[in-house]
């Protein structure tokens, strides 16, 4: 099924095929055995703004979404995904790309051409206006809206207005 939905949307001339499903690196020792060669580009963003993010997203419930609804599940689950991506990748290799958001939103431009790099395509001029490009098509991100106003140094510092929360879950230095 989800290999079927991925062909149906994957153009038959493309070379690659970019899955953006943050959820499957939950499952990345699993991925691992399936696609011992895949590349990753993985972003790194504060796990407070992590979890906090999701955990005010409505999104539709299926298995995996429902780590969200309560905010402990959403730490746990945040907690869990690292710790296994982190097991199987534990530092550089040539196989990923870590993005760091506050890298990308200051420095956009170097940023993304190291990643276009790193997937071996040409680069392109229109990649510096992808908020401008997105409102001329679908955006089906729970974060459709923000993405269309373009990347801002605000928005993962949200947390700091929450740290109560995270209280029982880690200490705050």
């Amino acid at each position: 099924m989800y290999y079927d939905a991925l062909e149906q949307r994957r153009q038959k001339s493309s070379t690659i095929l970019i899955d953006k499903t943050p959820i499957l690196s939950a499952d990345i020792h699993y991925m691992e055995k399936l696609f011992p060669a895949k590349r990753y580009i993985f972003s790194v963003r504060h796990p407070y703004d992590v979890v906090l993010s999701n955990f005010k997203q409505r999104y539709h419930q299926n298995a995996a979404m429902a780590a969200f609804n309560e905010f402990w599940s959403s730490c746990d689950f945040y907690d869990y995904v690292m710790k296994n991506w982190f097991e199987v990748f534990p530092g550089e290799t040539d196989r990923v790309c870590y993005v760091y958001y506050d890298e990308l939103v200051t420095n956009f431009e170097p940023t993304i051409r190291r990643v276009i790099d790193f997937l071996g395509v040409e680069w392109d001029d229109a990649v510096l206006d992808f908020a401008e490009h997105s409102k001329k098509r679908a955006v089906r991100t729970p974060s459709y809206a923000n993405v269309r106003k373009g990347l801002s140094l605000g928005v993962q510092s949200s947390y700091q207005n929450y740290l109560f929360l995270f209280d029982d879950y880690a200490v705050v230095s």
